[in-house]
């Protein structure tokens, strides 16, 4: 996650853990938005409910 953010993804919800719980325990769902192939968090396992948004220049360039 930190990777990510230091390399311009934005969080749109969760991103931390719930304060009330243990430092470890749970981790809320994550949205990121600008998300690149080239982030740790896009080729890497989160472990985590974590999804990206990543920007394409048509419609196509995903598949």
């Amino acid at each position: 996650m930190d990777d990510a953010l230091n390399h311009g993804a934005q969080v749109l919800c969760g991103g931390a853990p719930p304060s009330h719980l243990p430092h470890g325990s749970f981790f809320a769902p994550t949205l990121l938005a600008n998300a690149t192939s080239g982030m740790r968090i896009f080729r890497e396992e989160t472990f985590c409910t974590c999804d990206s948004l990543v920007p394409v220049r048509s419609p196509s360039q995903p598949v």
